[in-house]
């Protein structure tokens, strides 16, 4: 049994334990001050000529709506 070579390859496997774990530690601390990389749930915003296209629909919308009211009275009445 030869202690001295088993020694050394017990040196050479730390040191490459001690590099991997040095390379997950940096990655891992890059990772936390990059910021989010998923995006932000919700609605979008919409920019001023979306918004008027949206607009002038829904005013069609609900004068369609408002004359299918007038021909049909509600049963309620």
């Amino acid at each position: 049994m030869d202690l001295t070579r088993i020694i050394q390859q017990l040196r050479a496997e730390r040191h490459r334990v001690q590099q991997a774990i040095a390379t997950l530690e940096q990655f891992q601390q890059e990772r936390n001050t990059a910021g989010p990389t998923h995006r932000k749930r919700g609605r979008k915003s919409m920019g001023a000529e979306e918004r008027k296209v949206a607009a002038e629909r829904m005013k069609t919308y609900w004068a369609r709506k408002r004359q299918q009211e007038v021909k049909q009275p509600s049963e309620d009445s």
